[in-house]
């Protein structure tokens, strides 16, 4: 038998907005650089319902309650006036762990000779954890993950002849 056991305790992630400031400017080669947005109180997390789904749904249908962006337009561009005081990697995703777990069986057919039969089995407790949600305030992804982190379970069977 042989196993790997993973726990992590979630990825950090920065919630920005999608403007350039005043004082910075904009990133040419991307367009936009996002900065991060002003904390006006602290968000609530989902705790029912979607899992994908990161904040609650108060924060994603009305994030203006929750982060603010002031802004003003500076030669036809909208910036944000200052850099806002949400600090980086404030937020988490869910802690998730991972089981890979092996059986092998070596049957000897002469002194050096042997069949080896395995079972392997990939995030065998098939554990969902998702990735990092969108960040980008305002966004229609915004606090939705769309992608996970671990694949879904996979078993594998081997049959193998050693001589």
């Amino acid at each position: 038998m042989t196993g790997i056991v993973q726990a992590q305790s979630g990825f950090p992630f920065t919630v920005t907005s999608p403007y350039g400031t005043v004082p910075f400017g904009t990133d040419v080669y991307v367009g936009t650089q996002g900065t991060r947005p002003n904390l006006l109180q602290t968000p609530t997390l989902n705790h029912g319902g979607s899992e994908e789904q990161f904040f609650s749904d108060a924060v994603i249908n009305s994030s203006s309650q929750y982060f603010g962006i002031p802004l003003t337009t500076v030669n036809g561009t909208q910036l944000q006036t200052a850099p806002g005081n949400l600090g980086r990697n404030t937020f988490r995703t869910a802690p998730f762990s991972n089981v890979d777990f092996s059986l092998i069986k070596d049957t000897y057919l002469t002194e050096k000779s042997f069949i080896q039969l395995r079972a392997e089995f990939f995030n065998l407790l098939n554990e969902h954890a998702f990735g990092i949600p969108g960040t980008i305030v305002g966004e229609p992804g915004f606090g939705v993950s769309s992608s996970t982190v671990l694949p879904e379970r996979q078993i594998q069977f081997g049959l193998r002849l050693v001589f």
